[in-house]
């Protein structure tokens, strides 16, 4: 495969998933996968580092005395990830 159509192939997975993922419930998810994995057989997605918008999630939560959760913590990321796709 050519560099530049895995390129487009990796941003095209990257939108579904970042648009469609936080739409599902819990139970849904692993056939979401199973979907993703038959569309884009051996295509993985490269892990996306969050550490300063996290370290800013941590700062406002301590400051509004709240707890970061792992479920709160994914749900933020799933929200500025789909933010990213549809505004840039």
């Amino acid at each position: 495969m050519l560099p530049g159509m895995l390129l487009w192939l990796l941003q095209m997975l990257r939108s579904i998933v970042d648009v469609n993922l936080p739409k599902f419930l819990a139970h849904d998810v692993p056939l979401f996968h199973g979907i993703i994995n038959d569309l884009f057989p051996g295509v993985n997605l490269p892990h996306i580092e969050h550490t300063l918008f996290l370290e800013a999630v941590e700062k406002i939560c301590q400051k509004n005395n709240l707890q970061m959760v792992p479920f709160f913590t994914e749900k933020l990321i799933q929200m500025y990830e789909m933010m990213l796709v549809r505004h840039g």
